[in-house]
């Protein structure tokens, strides 16, 4: 979706939006989507080679968050635009790959477990500005 310059290297960015919660307004689900087809893993696995030494193909979720949803002060990479929030968060496709379940073999869709994507997301902030990072 994206080739974006920063720091001397070149973030190589497929962008996925999600809501938060989930589901539908009567039967929210407070889950953070993470999924991706198997052929944007692949892609990115491609512009890496393609690109070479200095590229970093990465998964970008941005989250619309419902006004319910709270926060703690200071949550790095919450953007507010026309009235709406969004969470900004990244991960690199080869920490993906390491941890991806099957989702739907019929639609080519992969996930992360709760457990290994909690583990392995940042905030997108850390790969496009890694010198404000703490």
């Amino acid at each position: 979706d994206f080739i974006v310059h920063a720091h001397g290297e070149r973030l190589l960015i497929d962008v996925k939006g999600r809501k938060y919660p989930g589901g539908k307004n009567d039967k929210p689900t407070y889950v953070w989507q993470n999924w991706s087809t198997q052929d944007d893993i692949d892609g990115l696995d491609r512009w890496e080679r393609q690109f070479g030494s200095g590229s970093l193909g990465l998964l970008v979720f941005i989250y619309h968050l419902a006004p319910t949803v709270e926060l703690p002060p200071g949550t790095v990479d919450l953007w507010h635009w026309r009235g709406r929030r969004y969470l900004m968060r990244a991960i690199s496709v080869a920490d993906y790959k390491q941890s991806m379940r099957i989702r739907s073999r019929k639609w080519g869709t992969v996930y992360l477990p709760g457990p290994a994507f909690r583990s392995t997301i940042r905030p997108f902030r850390d790969f496009s500005h890694p010198a404000l990072v703490v």
